[in-house]
C-alpha cells in the first residue's frame, strides 16, 4: 500500500508540474498566451505558439529519451498541433 500512495503522489505531482509548462492548450500555454498577448496584441499569439512548439518539442525528446513513450507522443502532437495553428 504504502508503494501505491507514493506512486501516486509521484504520479500528480509530476502532471501538475508538467501542465504548468507553456505549451498550448496546458494551463502554462494560456498564461504565456495572455501574457504575450497583453504584451504584443498584434503578435502574441504566434509567439506563444513558437513558445510552446520549442517547449513540447523539448518536452518530447526529453520523455522519449526516458522511455516514456505516452508523454513523448503526447508532447509531439502538441508540437504539430501548435506548428499547424501558427502556418
Amino acid at each position: 500500500i504504502e508503494s501505491g500512495v507514493g506512486q501516486w503522489l509521484q504520479i500528480n505531482l509530476m502532471w501538475g508540474l508538467v501542465n504548468l509548462l507553456p505549451v498550448l492548450p496546458l494551463d502554462g500555454g494560456n498564461v504565456c498566451r495572455s501574457v504575450c498577448v497583453s504584451i504584443s496584441p498584434f503578435r502574441g499569439e504566434d509567439i506563444a505558439r513558437t513558445i510552446s512548439i520549442a517547449f513540447a518539442g523539448l518536452a518530447a525528446v526529453y520523455f522519449l529519451m526516458n522511455h516514456n513513450t505516452f508523454a513523448g507522443v503526447l508532447f509531439l502532437s502538441l508540437a504539430v498541433s501548435n506548428l499547424q495553428a501558427r502556418r
